[in-house]
């Protein structure tokens, strides 16, 4: 994914309108991201939730939705009307990095585990 995205990924003349008024965006959605990279876009925070954590994971994670592949990101869902799904992804994938940070946390310090265990954790 960071790799296939970029500024302006449609090629668009302007930004100062908006996309529905883009007579052929549909049409350059097509050409400039392929269906891999719009899947990718959609689904990535959907197939990190099946992920067990590893801090390298983590740190990409931590690259997309705090640098600037998080604008060409949700440029590239916006284009492609599909930015509705960026608020679901970040919550989805702020979910699991604190799941995976907790876990982590109780796997690194085994009186932590003795101690959720002993208040139902």
């Amino acid at each position: 994914m960071q790799a296939g995205l970029h500024f302006n990924i449609c090629k668009l003349e302007t930004s100062y309108i908006s996309n529905s008024e883009v007579a052929d965006l549909e049409k350059r959605v097509e050409d400039n991201i392929p269906p891999h990279l719009l899947y990718l876009c959609q689904f990535w925070a959907t197939h990190l939730q099946g992920a067990a954590f590893d801090p390298d994971l983590a740190q990409l994670v931590r690259g997309l939705v705090t640098g600037e592949q998080m604008l060409f990101w949700s440029e590239a869902l916006g284009v492609s009307k599909l930015i509705r799904e960026a608020c679901k992804a970040l919550i989805s994938a702020e979910g699991w990095l604190q799941v995976s940070l907790f876990m982590c946390n109780m796997r690194c310090h085994p009186t932590n585990i003795e101690l959720a265990q002993k208040n139902g954790v």
